[in-house]
């Protein structure tokens, strides 16, 4: 191999890679895999893969800068809601004594609020492209990322936009449902944690957790079947909540190693921001999406091998077109009326 196919190139997944030896490729989809794989492909794809999916995505920037106060005016009110009732019991008294200018000075402090642009809703219309975007990113990393779990041939760029190409009937519109329930979802869960001293609220927290982590689970799922079978949406839907139970040991491992490298990025991120704060802001942009949706999908695709694929030594008879192209095999009560 020449010198320059040695280099190592943004987005180049096609260049020559060491192989799989006999020993590795009879392992099986455990964690020894697992880190074999992370580590082949870090420095190069996976990193590729993280700045495609930020670049993909790039609408959203507008919504944060917006939400950031970005194109905002800037004023002040009174911090204390009291400050109204007291100057008009001020007012209209006529005169001002040494109690109520000390009262004054404590309800009477001023906090900055910002008031919304014709500019800011600009920016949030702009950040709402992220509807278009959302699935068609997700599906083409979902795509990359399960041929990379199973040790598959990769052509990052042809793979990651033809995936929409071919499924954009299905991306499109779940892509848009998908960000709206994640929305809606992390909406819930910020509200009953705003609300904890309110006795309901603070019992309907952990359902709003455990509601929002079953979903993101079955995300995983519903992505992998888009890219890889000719299923309706519904009945995707409705898969994923099966294999939420169906791979649980599979996905609470995913779930703590997701966990554990959000909180070590976090801690790296606060520790080095005081000091590196380019350093800080890079470690998650170059690792941190990729990273976890390789957990996913190596968690989830393996447990949809197992279940839905048809495997040679399982064909009893010649199967039809429509079933060759499809490959798969539906649950007991999912087949077709």
């Amino acid at each position: 191999m020449s010198e320059e196919k040695k280099k190592w190139k943004l987005f180049d997944s096609q260049r020559e890679g060491k192989g799989v030896s006999k020993e590795e490729s009879k392992l099986g989809p455990g964690l020894k895999k697992f880190w074999r794989i992370y580590r082949e492909n870090f420095f190069g794809r996976l990193l590729s893969i993280n700045i495609m999916m930020i670049v993909g995505n790039f609408p959203v920037i507008f919504a944060v800068m917006a939400y950031l106060g970005v194109g905002k005016l800037s004023y002040t009110v009174p911090s204390d809601a009291l400050f109204a009732l007291f100057r008009g019991m001020t007012t209209q008294a006529g005169t001002q004594t040494a109690g109520s200018l000390a009262m004054q000075g404590v309800v009477g402090m001023q906090t900055a609020e910002l008031a919304a642009t014709p500019w800011t809703y600009v920016l949030y219309g702009l950040g709402a492209l992220t509807f278009l975007t959302w699935g068609f990113v997700c599906a083409g990393s979902a795509y990359v990322l399960r041929n990379m779990a199973t040790d598959q041939p990769i052509f990052l760029l042809s793979d990651f936009f033809d995936t929409y190409k071919k499924n954009w009937r299905q991306v499109l519109p779940f892509g848009m449902i998908d960000l709206g329930i994640l929305l809606l979802l992390g909406y819930n869960i910020v509200a009953t944690l705003r609300g904890s001293s309110s006795a309901f609220m603070s019992f309907l927290f952990w359902p709003s957790i455990v509601l929002f982590l079953i979903y993101f689970i079955m995300r995983w799922y519903i992505y992998l079947q888009i890219v890889s079978f000719r299923l309706t949406v519904w009945k995707t839907v409705k898969n994923a909540l099966y294999f939420v139970l169906l791979g649980l040991k599979r996905n609470l491992m995913a779930l703590l190693g997701i966990a554990l490298m959000v909180g070590v990025m976090l801690f790296f991120t606060f520790v080095l921001g005081t000091y590196f704060i380019v350093i800080a802001l890079a470690i998650p942009a170059l690792m941190l999406f990729s990273s976890a949706g390789l957990m996913a999908n190596y968690a989830a695709w393996y447990k949809i091998d197992e279940i839905m694929v048809i495997h040679d030594e399982e064909k009893t008879e010649k199967p039809s077109d429509e079933d060759a192209e499809d490959s798969s095999k539906e649950f007991a009560d999912e087949t077709e009326e």
